[in-house]
């Protein structure tokens, strides 16, 4: 036996195959062998011919090769042949042989040429399914490239058949649409290879409809799956078979277009050789139909959101335009009804001014009061219907909250005092003071709130409670409550009240009267601040309504507690108040401001106090009496301390009720030391306290607005009316005749600036609404005249328009003021103060030198104040405290480009300088009012520094002045004494 190594080493045996080894070998090879002549004929094939083609050998062997291969191919394949022939060998060649059941195969050669025995010997390999692989994915990738590019399915399909029949070396596509209203397949749309004789086919294709399992169509609709016929012109369920058979197609398949699994449309493929089913191809094709139904989905979505777009902005066009009626018929209906509504306030105003009968005076009363009713109707339903068309937005503007409330429950105050009601405000001390926001829509709220809640108290009282719930990030949300002892609201009208028109008592026969609108537009007002609107209520409990507003907090940082004042701090105030909210708010001021309060219920309770007060040597410096408590009211006790001399010292403060003078008379009578309206309002009771007790004021601890103090007597401007409308004409003439003016009438812009051009004006009272030139062109056009002249003449716009807007346009057109119709006597007297008063006392000034020691007329200044040089040192005081931070704020505004802050700082300031008579200062001011005004800030920084300047000389001439009124008051004192003395 031989070991490894012996055998490795052993010589190896001839062992060359045989010649029957060879072809064994051959005969068993899987690749298509064989050895063609160069006469076009096989000479010899292996097996694997016979297995592939499925033709005998025999067969192979006696027809010219050229015979199987594809028509489409052969060329091709003889210029291959000549190109062995030649002598060069074939490495890689691809075409098409027929199979003996009319299919293809495609194969790869590989060949060389014995030229001199004119033999060939060639390897073919079977790359049929590799080259079928190859089709199906360009025909899916093409497919998908068509869906992606398409904008429409109209314009895809006809790609789509392309790409697949292209794709796949098919004859023929069609694509058929499910009719599912007559459960039948039309076909939308066909398409065949250009060589393709198929004209015939394809009209009978456009010309049939197939139901469910009929045809090809109808049985890939019926199956809703792919199918596959080798012929069909052998098939027996296929009706154009003989069409077929015509123009020479034989193998077709078809599959489904699928959404889910509710079949579409079906599309067929057809070739003109026999093909036997392709699973691999099929699945594709199923994947494919899918495919293009998520298109038509994709498509329908995006042509419905195309209609749905276009809808929707043929919609807001439509909405617009309706807003845009509305908005002009808002306009219009206010503009009509305040005309004559002017004519009705305007003229019983005037009635009521004369003298005339008791009667009459019932009549004309009942007449305002009706007039203003309607008035107030007439606001709500602009207001409501403002708010519905989006056009109400709010301001954002600096306010002091405090003041904001308490002016507010001011003017209900009477409403209240009639019905004997105790009406209070209490402002937590933690809430911000000054906020940016709308304190126009904040007052409405508010007056709406506590209206109703005085209407529906009988007695009791009725309270307003501010509460912050939040401060951050230089904003803050508060609550506002609203707390009345009414009649209270059941609990299943609670959800509807803040409905538009809707009333928690809607009957015939109720007792409140009212349109159901306030607490809507409160609700609506109240979302647009960025809060909500709540109430609680249990019937003849009374209510509670809560709402919640956001503010920003104006200048982050400002906010402070009030720095102690040496006589203020523990200065020992006694309030006197059978209202234990009434004490509480009290006591709460006073105690914020670091005084010490002490609250009693009665008279008695207060002069047991005072008595207790001189007994520990801690006497009272200041009693603050509500004028009216049951048993011993607040004037009974002033007389009995009066009375007693040992309160001689005590500084009493009258808290009386709104629209009872005689309360004012017996103060007077009585030598109370001053007197306050309820509701309290927090700066004034600081003013009186300091004033009371002697305190110079250097410091307040909430900032209210400045009042403009027009102490002079009346003086006769000469006014211009511009007014189309005869009855306007008359009303606004006597109101203007009955405040002292003359008056000369322009019935259109164009007569107005003709007016104006002739002769010189005090003041132009504007209408916005007249043919020819309205009031904003006439203004404009007066404005360009004034600056040919160097003049300027106030202009106050006098307009029944009362929409959003309306006061911005008039003042972006030049005016200076804005008084909307039906024009009142007050605010007409009030608006002239503004803009008349300044400017006269600059002309009482004109008499004065440039001179430094003439920086003010201080006879014109006294004769403004009567004389009384008290209330001159007060105002003194007040501006001295004041003008510092409204020349900060120009300087601000001046960094900032903030155009309008500078102008509205100019006008305060220049109000201020009105009343001291100060020339340069008062036209320093005026200077910069213009420029921010005019928005040219080239020369702002020059004309601040002669604004400080001209601020400077001021406030020394007016130290310098009160220091000399005070020597000259002690003066006659010192020297009684000496005279007593001697």
């Amino acid at each position: 036996m031989l070991s490894i190594g012996e055998a490795v080493h052993e010589p190896v045996s001839s062992n060359l195959p045989s010649e029957e080894d060879l072809r064994e070998f051959i005969d068993l090879s899987l690749n298509l062998l064989c050895i063609a002549g160069t006469d076009g004929y096989f000479k010899h094939v292996n097996p694997a011919w016979e297995t592939t083609l499925g033709y005998t050998r025999e067969e192979l062997l006696s027809r010219p090769y050229l015979e199987f291969v594809h028509p489409d191919d052969r060329e091709a394949t003889v210029a291959e042949g000549a190109h062995l022939a030649s002598g060069r060998s074939t490495l890689s060649f691809e075409n098409r042989y027929r199979c003996k059941d009319g299919s293809y195969k495609w194969l790869l050669w590989s060949a060389v040429v014995r030229a001199d025995r004119g033999l060939i010997y060639a390897i073919a390999s079977d790359v049929t399914e590799q080259k079928c692989e190859e089709a199906r994915l360009a025909a899916q990738y093409a497919v998908t490239r068509v869906l992606a590019e398409s904008p429409t399915l109209t314009r895809a399909t006809p790609r789509i058949l392309q790409a697949i029949c292209e794709g796949l070396d098919w004859s023929v596509g069609a694509i058929w649409r499910v009719d599912q209203k007559e459960k039948l397949l039309r076909c939308v749309e066909t398409w065949h290879v250009p060589s393709a004789q198929v004209q015939d086919f394809d009209r009978d294709t456009h010309s049939r409809t197939f139901t469910p399992g009929v045809g090809l169509p109808g049985r890939v609709w019926l199956q809703a799956r792919p199918a596959w016929i080798e012929d069909v012109t052998r098939d027996p369920n296929f009706p154009r078979s003989s069409i077929a058979a015509h123009v020479d197609l034989h193998a077709a398949f078809g599959f489904p277009i699928l959404l889910g699994t509710e079949v579409l449309g079906v599309l067929e493929f057809f070739s003109h050789q026999i093909q036997r089913p392709d699973r691999r191809l099929l699945e594709m094709m199923s994947a494919i139909g899918s495919q293009i139904g998520q298109f038509i989905e994709r498509k329908e979505a995006e042509d419905a959101l195309r209609v749905y777009a276009r809808d929707l902005e043929i919609a807001r066009k439509r909405a617009e335009e309706a807003t845009r009626a509305k908005s002009e018929f808002l306009a219009n209906i206010s503009h009509e009804i305040r005309t004559p509504m002017n004519a009705m306030i305007g003229m019983t105003e005037l009635a009521l001014a004369t003298q005339i009968t008791r009667e009459q005076r019932e009549y004309l009363d009942a007449i305002e009061g009706s007039a203003n009713a309607l008035l107030s109707l007439v606001n709500d339903l602009l207001d409501f219907s403002k708010i519905e068309a989006r056009k109400l937005q709010l301001e954002r503007v600096g306010f002091n909250l405090r003041d904001a409330l308490e002016d507010t429950l001011r003017v209900l105050a009477p409403r209240a005092n009639q019905k004997g009601l105790e009406l209070a405000c209490h402002t937590y001390p933690d809430v911000p003071n000054e906020l940016v926001g709308d304190p126009l829509r904040l007052r409405q709220i508010v007056v709406n709130l506590v209206g109703n809640a005085i209407k529906f108290t009988e007695h009791g009282e009725v309270v307003l409670r501010v509460q912050a719930e939040s401060v951050r990030d230089g904003e803050t949300q508060l609550r506002f409550s609203v707390t009345d002892t009414g009649i209270g609201i059941p609990r299943e009208k609670q959800a509807v009240i803040f409905e538009a028109f809707s009333q928690a008592d809607s009957s015939t026969t109720r007792r409140y009267g009212g349109t159901g609108l306030g607490l809507a537009i409160s609700a609506q007002l109240v979302e647009l601040m960025g809060g909500s609107i709540s109430v609680e209520s249990q019937p003849g409990q009374g209510s509670t309504f809560h709402f919640t507003a956001r503010f920003e907090i104006l200048e982050p940082g400002m906010e402070r507690s009030p720095v102690p004042w040496r006589t203020l701090t523990d200065l020992p105030i006694l309030i006197v108040d059978d209202n234990t909210t009434n004490r509480r708010i009290l006591e709460e001021m006073l105690t914020n401001w670091r005084m010490r309060a002490v609250a009693v219920e009665s008279g008695a309770a207060a002069l047991s106090r005072l008595k207790e007060s001189l007994r520990t040597n801690h006497p009272f410096a200041v009693a603050l009496l509500d004028g009216h408590m049951p048993d011993m009211d607040g004037f009974a006790l002033a007389e009995r301390i009066r009375r007693d001399c040992r309160y001689a010292g005590l500084k009493v403060v009258m808290l009386t009720s709104a629209g009872q003078p005689e309360d004012v008379t017996r103060c007077r009578k009585l030598g109370i030391s001053a007197y306050l309206t309820k509701p309290i309002k927090q700066s004034e009771l600081f003013d009186v306290v300091i004033n009371t007790i002697g305190q110079p004021l250097t410091q307040r601890p909430y900032a209210t607005q400045q009042r403009n103090i027009a102490g002079a007597a009346p003086q006769t401007l000469q006014v211009l009316i511009a007014e189309d409308n005869q009855v306007n004409q008359l009303v606004a003439t006597r109101i203007f005749e009955k405040l002292g003016h003359q008056v000369t009438v322009a019935s259109s812009g164009r007569e107005a600036l003709a007016a104006v051009q002739a002769r010189k004006f005090d003041l132009i009272a504007m209408d916005v609404q007249m043919p020819e030139m309205d009031g904003l062109e006439a203004t404009n056009a007066i404005r360009a005249w004034e600056k040919t002249t160097g003049t300027h003449t106030p202009i106050v716009a006098m307009t029944a328009h009362a929409m959003k807007g309306d006061r911005e346009r008039c003042m972006a057109a030049g005016m200076d003021g804005y008084i909307s119709k039906p024009i009142r006597v007050r605010e007409l007297a009030e608006v002239l103060a503004q803009l008349i008063v300044p400017a006269h006392r600059a002309q009482l000034r004109a008499s004065v030198t440039d001179q430094e020691d003439d920086v003010i007329d201080e006879a014109a200044l006294l004769a403004g104040v009567d004389g009384n040089r008290q209330l001159l040192h007060k105002l003194v005081r007040l501006f001295l405290a004041d003008y510092p931070l409204l020349l900060t704020e120009i300087k601000d505004a001046i960094r900032r480009n903030d155009i309008g802050a500078l102008a509205r700082a100019a006008h305060t300031l220049k109000g201020s300088v009105g009343n001291f008579a100060a020339k340069r200062a008062f036209a320093a001011a005026q200077r910069i009012e213009a420029i921010g005004k005019d928005g040219d800030l080239g020369t702002a920084s020059d004309a601040c520094v002669t604004l400080e300047s001209a601020l400077a000389l001021l406030s020394k001439k007016l130290r310098e002045l009160t220091l000399n009124s005070s020597m000259r008051k002690t003066k006659p004192k010192e020297g009684a004494r000496k005279r007593r003395g001697a």
